[in-house]
């Protein structure tokens, strides 16, 4: 395994300085003013008859109740508060051949959420509720390269979930698109190379969410010899997905527990809801008021690597989250989106023991546009090749990362959390 630059010096690894000043630039020119409220005291916003909070033009998203049901029994195993968003987001990123070199039109975005407000983002990262401008704003600008049918070859296009534990069926879709005209800058979009965008993976809170979710998807990763046949993958998911015993169904949010009252809603999980209120920028509405997201702690995402015959392998594991659309999906090795289990403290304590060797660790933010500061650590560990010799329960499996990647092309299959780690290998800030 080799590394673009060494751990060491990859801590103190700056993203471009014509990236950053960009960055700077456009927040400065478009700052947002955010300010703390009430969930019970923001315009346009209500609670219904059942508990729900809903926007008043029936658009967005609402929070509701969620309970967990054991398809046996038909017995509540769980239930808590969900956010419900049923538009599918287009996430979608041009790229170019220029002067030889591919680049990739990026955004420079603002969401109240994001900690440093701007992040470099997809091309087009969109609700349907914002591209039919529910909320009365501006058209999507480079919108029509991707709908309604992509304008150019197509190198990925895929349905994946977006944090099974917060959202109820929430997805985008993740479009990389490749074309030969030229398409010209903006204030907002600027096109970069894959060096770049690998110096901004290193580089805290730097690439949002949604542009690592479709960079996961970039045709770069190589194919090489595997522990398991690509089939024995694929039905390795396919099975603990056909033996779910358990399923979800919305309700009201007066039916399901969550401490807190109308002001903020706080559940059981490590995260609550919150109001704040928005002005300024250069958005589609100069001001809005919404529910947001905040985690109570910075969560650990970890991806032990080891080598299996000189090919290098990845721990993933399958998780059945209670929002997740189609059950199952592949998550890193260590994740901490719910309750922790002693073998995720082992896999841990291995990760950042002195038989490891930390070859990638970055802070990144969440999607600002939902969440409120949320972050976590990314990190990726070189653990002895022994360890592939340890028995694993069911819900784990080593992979090559062309496997991993491979699992992308089928629909709510990624995770949010692996698709940034698969971003870390497609930019080249690691090389296995």
């Amino acid at each position: 395994m080799s590394v673009a630059g060494s751990p060491v010096a990859a801590r103190g690894r700056q993203a471009p300085a014509s990236v950053l000043t960009w960055l700077a630039q456009y927040r400065a020119d478009h700052g947002l003013q955010i300010r703390r409220t009430l969930l019970d005291g923001m315009p346009g916003w209500h609670f219904d008859d059942l508990g729900n909070l809903v926007h008043q033009t029936g658009r967005f998203f609402s929070v509701r109740g969620l309970e967990t049901i054991d398809v046996d029994s038909r017995q509540v195993i769980d239930g808590g508060p969900i956010l419900l968003q049923r538009d599918v987001g287009v996430l979608g990123i041009i790229t170019r051949r220029i002067g030889g070199v591919m680049h990739y039109l990026m955004q420079a975005k603002i969401e109240p959420g994001n900690p440093g407000q701007v992040q470099v983002s997809p091309t087009v990262q969109a609700t349907r509720s914002n591209y039919d401008r529910a909320h009365g704003g501006g058209a999507t600008a480079y919108l029509d390269w991707f709908l309604p049918a992509p304008s150019g070859q197509v190198l990925a296009d895929s349905l994946q979930g977006e944090h099974s534990a917060v959202f109820f069926h929430k997805h985008n879709r993740n479009m990389l698109v490749s074309v030969d005209q030229d398409v010209p800058e903006s204030e907002s979009h600027r096109w970069l190379t894959r060096t770049e965008l690998r110096d901004c993976m290193w580089q805290d809170h730097v690439l949002n969410m949604d542009s690592r979710c479709v960079l996961a998807h970039l045709p770069t990763l190589p194919v090489g010899p595997s522990r398991h046949t690509d089939a024995e993958v694929q039905s390795w998911l396919t099975s603990l997905r056909a033996t779910d015993l358990a399923e979800a169904r919305l309700v009201g949010l007066d039916q399901v527990p969550y401490r807190g009252d109308r002001g903020v809603i706080r559940t059981s999980a490590d995260f609550r809801v919150v109001g704040v209120q928005v002005s300024g920028g250069n958005r589609e509405v100069v001001g809005w008021s919404q529910p947001l997201v905040e985690y109570t702690s910075t969560r650990e995402e970890i991806l032990l690597v080891a080598e299996h015959q000189g090919e290098p392998h990845l721990l993933i594991q399958a998780r059945h989250e209670a929002g997740s659309r189609a059950g199952f999906e592949a998550y890193p090795s260590v994740t901490h989106v719910g309750r922790d289990s002693p073998l995720s403290q082992e896999l841990q304590e291995l990760a950042l023991s002195s038989q490891a060797e930390i070859v990638y660790s970055t802070l990144h933010s969440e999607e600002g546009g939902r969440f409120l500061g949320a972050t976590s650590r990314y990190t990726i560990a070189r653990v002895p090749d022994e360890v592939m010799g340890r028995p694993l329960p069911a819900g784990y499996m080593w992979v090559t990362p062309a496997q991993a990647q491979m699992l992308t092309m089928g629909s709510y299959t990624v995770s949010v959390q692996m698709r940034t780690m698969l971003a870390v290998l497609t930019t080249g800030c690691v090389v296995l």
